[in-house]
This record gives structure tokens, sequence and C-alpha cells, in this order.
């Protein structure tokens, strides 16, 4: 039932990699940053969340997963014409 909302809508190769590559390009690129930072500035920046309180701590670190999945609903509502019904259920 939900495999078959796949092939709904406009799912032609080049919307698909416009959303892959905004929604995972931002993943990666922030991870990829992980890789290039040093190793003071790692030390750095775990030392800042210390100081942070553990709700704001929580909060900033899943800030980036809900601006990358309103992104994803946002570009599978608009560029690949889906319904929010159609996106969030099987029906």
């Amino acid at each position: 039932m939900f495999i078959n909302q796949a092939y709904k809508g406009d799912n032609t190769w080049w919307r698909v990699l416009i959303t892959t590559l905004l929604t995972a390009g931002v993943l990666i690129a922030n991870f990829i940053m992980v890789f290039i930072m040093s190793k003071e500035e790692l030390d750095q920046v775990y030392e800042s969340m210390e100081e942070v309180s553990n709700n704001l701590s929580l909060l900033i670190n899943l800030s980036p997963f809900v601006f990358l999945l309103t992104l994803l609903f946002l570009l599978v509502r608009n560029l690949h014409k889906r319904s929010d019904m159609q996106i969030k259920t099987a029906h």
C-alpha cells in the first residue's frame, strides 16, 4: 500500500536528484565540516556545548533534523506535486 504511493506524483529523474541533493547535501556538508575542523576547534565546540543547559543543547542538536524534514516535505509537496495526505499516510 505505502509503496504504491511512490508511483504517484511527478517522479522524473531530475526532480528526485534535486530533492536528494538538497536534503542529503546539507547533512553531508555538515558531516564533512566535522572532519575538516582541527582538534582544537572541535574541543572548543565541545567546551561551549558543555556550558549550555541540557534542554537547549537538545534543541540545538535536533534543529538541523527539523529543518531537513521540513525541507523534504516542502520539496516533495511542491516539486513532486504530492498532497500532504499522500506524504504522511498510505491512503
